[in-house]
């Protein structure tokens, strides 16, 4: 799989001649490893030169023939509507933003670079028939191989480096920095199979055994995820108070919507505005909250929320604590361990310092039960401010972070942190945003937000829960939200800033009258059918498999522009399960499984089927009928769906 290897080197390029380790003309050695066999592996390199290697030192060519690939990649091939933002909070016009356009899948910019992309912390699935070579900065991979069987690429960090798949079918690394050393790191993960999930799955176990990560399947799950949650964002942006939440949350709850967890997101800070390399950017100024926004801080606003019976709070912070960092005062707070960063500062990319500032940061921050670490894509700038290479700043940081949390009793959700870096540490935390923000209104974020989530999933999902975002009831699209957020398997958390607007019937559909979500057994993927042809172009349905107490369960999903008939057969499910019998939730219609279950749906809307055993299928009010079933019998209030 691996071809010929470029050296760059701060004088020059040099193609080291092959032994059993690579002479670098003269200069220094260069060893590249494989762990592994013929199923599964890792890529690693170690090497050594008399003058620095660059920031970008190694390309690896890949000798790959793919039939078909779908990839993911950290470059931005759309563009985004933010004025939606406004205009859902009264300060603009839903019809002025819905229809504008993402030009998806557009090619990136030609003056990428690292210091421009460190703002570009997404995954965005692209597929071969768009563009047959890979794209810059590819993370993930799943192809069809021209001689059959299936391989899947994951890109990985560890120690010095973070690998990257990138154009003419290569792997480059990335140190960030000009060294003479480069340690033992490992860059890049494979897995093959003659079936395309195992692939994958294989890819995440090789990596698993060698860098600071842990699967999903072997980490805690958040207990918060199991309820029904709400946001501030979308409702408020940065305008969020005490007064706003409780009036909202109150309110919900008034209306008989069993929110159990609340996210108190960006806003609360006090802060100051200064310049720097990116944009006019935000620090902190204090730990404690704006008190023209929380009078009574953060206890008391805590406090009144569980007096509501909100059983689980979280707040919003970054990595690097705000979005331009921290000032001197909170500095101090910190214990004085912040490094420059700009005009402000940063957590310190070394441990056990990192630890030691956010241990003071979670003890200065009690009474929540979870954070939302955002932006961690800024673990490559705080590394470039430090001098540091990126693999070793971003692997303190991380621990740190994961630690920190650990010992406070904090769950993490993981936002902005779509990159080899920073996935390659998950060891703790087992939550993951897998897509861009959600978007209110529009109509192509809505598209590309289920398309991303949905292909994100196929790589991700053996690694973390993905967060497919919080969404509004009232969103013209929330049928189609809601479904695929279900079928995630992930939170399930609405962001409605009007709770007189809230789809309350639409909710019911997916929560138990005791608040608890209904969800599948594990996240859902693409079906066989789906994995390499583009359901964003309308010539198929998107459909996600997974089990729910144990029946095969299938979101169809229309995410075209057009309206799209398909059907679902049994082998196209990546699991074997029973189906003697369909059920189509939200047609009401089911009987003997045909050879092929029909579905038409125009743009956006989606189906859900259930395909069972027969007897009793579950309860017809629930998108996920079979889950209000256990040990056969109903745990909540319902009509039974028996198909004989």
């Amino acid at each position: 799989m691996l071809g010929g290897l470029r050296v760059h080197l701060r004088e020059g390029t040099c193609i080291p001649r092959s032994g059993k380790e690579y002479d670098l003309c003269g200069k220094g050695a260069l060893k590249v490893f494989v762990e592994g066999d013929a199923s599964s592996g890792v890529v690693g390199i170690e090497g050594r030169a008399e003058e620095e290697f660059a920031e970008w030192p190694v390309e690896i060519s890949l000798n790959v023939r793919p039939q078909a690939f779908v990839a993911a990649t950290n470059a931005s091939i759309y563009d985004g509507a933010w004025a939606c933002n406004e205009a859902y909070m009264g300060r603009g016009r839903p019809e002025d933003c819905a229809g504008l356009p993402s030009n998806y899948p557009k090619r990136p910019s030609v003056d990428l670079d690292v210091f421009k992309w460190w703002l570009q912390p997404w995954a965005t699935p692209y597929f071969g028939e768009d563009f047959p070579d890979l794209l810059p900065f590819t993370i993930a991979l799943l192809a069809q191989l021209k001689d059959g069987g299936y391989l899947a690429l994951l890109a990985a960090s560890s120690q010095d480096l973070s690998g990257y798949l990138w154009e003419g079918w290569t792997l480059r690394a990335y140190m960030g920095v000009k060294s003479r050393t480069i340690s033992r790191s490992w860059v890049m993960a494979y897995g093959l199979s003659a079936d395309p999930y195992e692939a994958v799955r294989r890819a995440w176990a090789a990596l698993a055994a060698h860098a600071n990560l842990k699967l999903r399947e072997n980490k805690r799950r958040p207990p918060f995820l199991d309820r029904l949650g709400w946001c501030s964002w979308n409702a408020f942006l940065t305008d969020v108070s005490a007064k706003g939440v409780l009036d909202v949350v109150r309110r919900l709850r008034e209306r008989g919507l069993p929110i159990s967890w609340v996210l108190i997101d960006d806003g609360w800070q006090r802060e100051r505005r200064v310049e720097q390399p990116c944009c006019i950017n935000r620090v902190i100024t204090s730990l404690s909250p704006d008190e023209a926004k929380f009078p009574g801080g953060f206890e008391e606003a805590i406090g009144a929320l569980r007096s509501l019976g909100i059983k689980w709070v979280g707040l919003w912070h970054t990595l690097n604590v705000h979005w331009g960092g921290f000032d001197d005062a909170v500095d101090e707070e910190l214990g004085d361990l912040g490094i420059p960063y700009g005009s402000a500062k940063a957590p310190p990319p070394a441990f056990p310092e990192a630890l030691q500032l956010y241990r003071r940061f979670y003890n200065a921050l009690r009474g929540f039960d979870f954070v939302k670490v955002d932006n961690q894509c800024s673990s490559r700038l705080a590394a470039r401010h430090a001098g540091e290479k990126v693999g070793r700043a971003a692997g303190a940081l991380q621990t740190a972070l994961q630690l920190a949390a650990e010992e406070a009793g904090l769950d993490v959700l993981n936002c902005m942190s779509m990159n080899p870096e920073n996935y390659s540490n998950y060891f703790s935390s087992n939550v993951m945003r897998t897509s861009n923000d959600y978007v209110p209104y529009w109509r192509e974020g809505a598209r590309l937000h289920a398309l991303s989530n949905a292909y994100n999933s196929l790589f991700f999902s053996e690694l973390v829960w993905p967060d497919f975002d919080m969404f509004s009831t009232y969103d013209p699209y929330a049928k189609l939200h809601l479904v695929l957020r279900v079928f995630s398997g992930g939170p399930l958390y609405i962001t409605d800033r009007d709770p007189e607007r809230t789809n309350a019937d639409l909710l019911r559909m997916a929560v138990l009258p005791n608040g608890e979500v209904v969800r599948v057994d594990s996240p859902a993927v693409p079906t066989r059918d789906a994995l390499f042809e583009n359901p964003y172009k309308g010539r198929k349905l998107l459909k996600l498999a997974s089990t729910v107490r144990g029946k095969a369960a299938v979101a169809l999903c229309n995410v075209s522009d057009k309206r799209v008939a398909d059907g679902l057969t049994p082998d196209l499910l990546p699991f074997r399960a029973p189906a003697d019998v369909y059920y189509k939730v939200f047609a009401k219609e089911g009987g003997r499984t045909p050879r092929r279950v029909e579905v038409e749906l125009e743009p956006l809307d989606c189906e859900v089927v259930i395909l069972s055993r027969p007897g009793l299928v579950g309860l017809a009010e629930y998108v996920l009928p079979p889950y209000p079933i256990v040990d056969g019998k109903p745990i909540a209030p319902g009509t039974p769906v028996v198909i004989e």
